[in-house]
């Protein structure tokens, strides 16, 4: 009877260890291997998440194996975490896409690199242009806002060019921030029916959306409807559905609606090239309609919705996981969608410095021959 005691006492000690060492090994079986956060770990993660995730290596003709070799080469054992990230930042360059990031403890851009032809080779950074004072302060009179803030990513500045009365200028700024839920529309945004009702009287509108980063959708559609005459198919998008670089979801079809206030004399969309995202989702809903003509020079070329993906080591990144066409089929990824026929050079630095805006100016232009 001792020792059926003993071998009791020793099995109820013995069985709670039991339970954790099958409790960890189910774990492990569920969920995989810890995650590895060595310098090779994190490289791998990242480049397998976007062998899996990403949309566009089939439109922009990227071998992504290739450039897995490329930089694969430069990954060592005790590497720095700023090292780590120099080479993370400079593979995910190679995709040219304004909706890919790597955000570490290290708050350099992206890396020189792009991919021409099959062979990656250094490219130079893009350029971010922010100067707006020159319009406000130099053509437009009077120059009001509506919950604007330069570099807040939303809001509109309006007004009437100081030659020219009857034409109006109406600046959107981006499509962030919401009033509650991340989908509701933004307060701001409901300003643009008392903006148009103040500018109706002007015989045709220069909308400028550029330097505008994109926004919430929801944004942008408000907005938009009020340009629209007739309920139009604008775009369509297929989601990544699967591991293939060719595995995607069934088309869905973009539509833009009228509503509220609408203003459907000649407007003239003014863009450059850091009009993105769903700014140029945005120029594609209006290019459907005939009172609008496209100046001003390339958008960036990235239209796609953008994810964030969290590492074990801290950082996160962002990837594209969608493919938008207009009704012609045609992706505008990587390749920016053109004025027609007009497409006026970004405006340099000595141009802005000097108090001129040439694209606005051709903008204003345009507007006038538009109501002869």
């Amino acid at each position: 009877m001792r020792n059926v005691k003993a071998i009791a006492a020793k099995f109820i000690i013995f069985f709670p260890a039991l339970l954790l060492i099958i409790a960890l090994s189910t774990c492990q079986l569920f969920l995989g291997p810890d995650p590895d956060d060595s310098p090779r770990g994190i490289f791998d993660t990242i480049w397998n998440d976007f062998n899996v995730s990403y949309a566009l290596f089939n439109h922009k003709g990227i071998d992504w194996n290739k450039v897995y070799d490329h930089f694969s080469a430069q990954i060592y054992q005790g590497m720095s975490s700023g090292e780590l990230e120099n080479v993370c930042r400079d593979m995910l360059s190679v995709l040219e896409d304004a909706h890919v990031s790597l955000n570490g403890f290290d708050t350099g851009s992206l890396g020189t690199y792009s991919f021409v032809d099959g062979e990656i080779v250094e490219r130079q950074p893009f350029t971010h242009d922010l100067i707006h004072s020159v319009a406000y302060n130099n053509y437009i009179s009077p120059s009001h806002s509506s919950f604007f803030n330069l570099g807040a990513g939303y809001g509109f500045t309006y007004g009437r060019f100081k030659n020219s009365a009857n034409i109006g200028y109406l600046r959107i700024n981006g499509f962030d921030k919401s009033s509650g839920f991340f989908n509701d529309v933004g307060s701001w945004a409901k300003a643009i029916d008392g903006i148009l009702q103040y500018l109706m009287d002007t015989d045709a509108l220069v909308l400028d959306i550029r330097n505008n980063y994109g926004g919430l959708a929801t944004n942008m559609f408000y907005i938009a409807s009020r340009f629209v005459s007739t309920q139009t198919d604008f775009a369509t998008v297929r989601t990544k559905s699967g591991p293939g670089h060719d595995d995607f979801s069934a088309s869905a079809t973009y539509t833009i609606k009228p509503a509220g206030t609408r203003y459907t004399k000649p407007v003239i969309l003014l863009t450059n090239n850091q009009s993105v995202s769903n700014a140029e989702m945005f120029t594609l809903a209006l290019l459907t309609q005939p009172n609008v003509i496209h100046v001003g020079s390339t958008t960036r070329g990235a239209l796609s919705t953008r994810i964030i993906k969290p590492l074990i080591n801290g950082w996160h990144y962002t990837l594209s996981i969608q493919i938008k066409s207009d009704m012609n089929g045609i992706c505008w990824e990587g390749i920016g969608i053109s004025p027609n026929p007009e497409n006026i050079s970004e405006n340099t630095k000595e141009e802005l410095d000097d108090r001129i805006d040439t694209q606005l100016q051709f903008a204003l232009d345009t507007a006038l021959i538009a109501i002869q």
